[in-house]
C-alpha cells in the first residue's frame, strides 16, 4: 500500500485490506503479506471501507479469473467455495454464526436473470458483432473500526422549542437523513426539527447503524422522561464496551457483519466502445432494517459514487503532483448516465441493525470489471475502466490474433 507522506490510520487500513483480500472463501492454505509504504505523495487518507473495499476488489477479481479458467459460472464457483457457518474470518477474528451469502447470490441472480444471461453471453465471447457481459461479486462489512479504543457515543437533547439536537462523534453525511428519521419517528416530530452536529476533535465515523441505535435508545428515554420533566432534557448513550476477558481483536467492529451480493450487466457500444450499464442489482443482509426507504436511498447514493471509482474518476500522481490535464478531465456521472439500480434486503428482523453503507464500494467495482471482461473476452484488473481502455483491449486482441496467438 502506498499511503503517501506521513500517513494516518496505517494499522486500520492495512488490517482491513488484509481482511478484504481474504474475502469470504474457504482455503486449504492462506498466507497474506502486506507492506505499507510512506512515499513523497500527499497523505493518502482512508477511502470508503478503510481498505476493505480495495482488498475485496482484488480477491473478487481473482475468484472470477479462477472461474473463467475453469469455464465455470462465477456465481456457482462462489457458492461452492464460500465460508460455511461456524467457519472463521482471517486468523479467527470472528466466527460466522450465519451464512446468508448463497441466498443473496441466488436473490441477485433471480432479480437480474443472471444464470441465463451468463450462459448466453459466454457463448458470445470472442464474437465481434455483440459485446455483452454480466458480473457478480460478494462482500461483507463490519460495524466500527478495528482499532477503535472506545465505542460510539451520542448525546440527544430535547429543547423547549420542540427541536432536538444530536451530538455525535463524527458526521457521516450519507447517514444524517437516517439519523433524523430515527429521531423523528421515536419522538413523533417533524424531521426538520432535528439538528445534528459533531465534535471538532474526533476520529472518523464507521458505524452508521450503531449511531442510529444509540439515537433511538436516547430518544425513547427522552420520551419517557418528558412525561414528568420539563425541557430541556438531555440523554447520553454510549456503545456498550467489551468485557476485559474478550480478546482485543474481537472488538465492536465484529459485533455484527452484513453481507452483500452484486450483479452488474453491461453492453459495449460497438462503435464508441463505451461501456453502457444495463442494470445494477444489490441484495443485502443488514439485520433489522430501520427504514427500508432510507437505506435504499443511501445504498443507491453510494452505488453512484462507486460507479465513479469504476468507470469515470481517474487521477494519477506524476512526480508527486496531479497533472492539470487530469484535473481538467476529471469526470463524474451525470444524472442521465446513472443506470437502473435495484436493491433488495434479506430481512432478519430479530437481529440488530447492521452497517451496510460501504457494501456498494466493495462489490460494484469487481462485478463491473467482470462484466466488461466477459463482454470483451479480455481480463480487466484495474479501475477505472474507460472507453479508451476497452478500445486498447480490442486492439491488443486484434494484434494477438494476427500474430497467431
Amino acid at each position: 500500500l502506498d499511503l503517501g507522506n506521513r500517513p494516518c490510520f496505517v494499522d486500520e487500513i492495512a488490517d482491513n485490506t488484509c481482511l478484504g483480500a481474504a474475502g469470504l472463501y474457504n482455503y486449504d492454505s492462506l498466507n497474506i503479506n502486506l507492506t505499507a509504504l510512506e512515499s513523497s505523495k500527499p497523505p493518502q487518507g482512508p477511502c470508503a471501507g478503510f481498505g476493505l473495499s480495495q482488498g475485496f476488489f482484488a480477491i473478487e477479481r481473482h475468484a472470477s479469473h479462477i472461474a473463467d479458467a475453469m469455464k465455470q459460472d462465477p456465481a456457482k464457483w462462489r457458492k461452492d467455495h464460500i465460508l460455511k457457518r461456524g467457519s472463521s474470518l482471517l486468523k479467527g477474528a470472528q466466527t460466522i454464526e450465519e451464512q446468508p451469502v448463497e441466498k443473496l447470490i441466488d436473490m441477485a441472480a433471480n432479480m437480474s436473470d443472471y444464470y441465463r444471461k451468463w450462459a448466453a453471453y459466454e457463448l458470445l465471447r470472442g464474437k465481434n458483432d455483440m459485446f455483452r457481459g454480466i458480473g457478480i461479486s460478494t462482500a461483507y462489512q463490519g460495524t466500527g473500526l478495528l482499532h477503535e479504543k472506545e465505542g460510539q457515543s451520542v448525546t440527544v437533547s430535547l429543547r423547549a422549542d420542540g427541536s432536538v439536537h444530536i451530538q455525535v462523534c463524527a458526521i457521516d453525511y450519507a447517514g444524517i437523513s437516517l439519523w433524523k428519521y430515527v429521531a423523528a419517528q421515536a419522538l413523533s416530530i417533524d424531521p426538520a426539527l432535528v439538528r445534528i452536529k459533531s465534535d471538532v476533535d474526533c476520529a472518523p465515523l464507521c458505524g452508521i447503524a450503531v449511531v442510529a441505535s444509540l439515537i433511538e435508545q436516547a430518544c425513547k428515554e427522552i420520551k419517557t422522561r418528558a412525561l414528568t420533566e420539563k425541557t430541556p432534557i438531555t440523554v447520553n448513550c454510549v456503545q456498550k464496551p467489551k468485557s476485559a476477558s474478550v480478546p482485543k481483536w474481537k472488538n465492536n467492529s465484529f459485533d455484527s457483519i452484513s453481507y452483500c451480493a452484486c450483479v452488474i450487466e453491461v453492453e459495449i457500444d460497438s462503435i464508441t466502445y463505451i461501456p453502457i450499464i444495463r442494470g445494477i442489482y444489490l441484495t443485502i443482509e443488514g439485520g433489522h432494517i430501520i427504514s427500508e426507504k432510507q437505506l435504499t436511498t443511501l445504498l443507491k447514493m453510494h452505488s453512484i459514487h462507486a460507479l465513479g471509482w469504476t468507470c469515470k474518476e481517474y487521477l494519477k500522481y506524476i512526480d508527486g503532483k496531479l497533472p492539470d490535464t487530469l484535473v481538467y478531465r476529471y469526470a463524474i456521472a451525470s444524472p442521465g448516465e446513472i443506470p437502473p439500480i435495484q436493491v433488495k434486503f434479506l430481512k432478519t428482523e430479530d437481529a440488530s441493525p447492521k452497517d451496510v453503507g460501504n457494501l456498494p464500494f466493495s462489490t460494484i467495482p469487481a462485478a463491473y470489471a467482470q462484466a466488461v471482461s466477459q463482454a470483451m473476452d479480455y481480463p480487466f484488473d484495474s479501475i477505472p475502466i474507460t472507453a479508451e481502455d476497452v478500445w486498447e483491449a480490442s486492439l491488443t486482441k486484434t494484434s494477438r490474433r494476427e500474430a497467431g496467438h
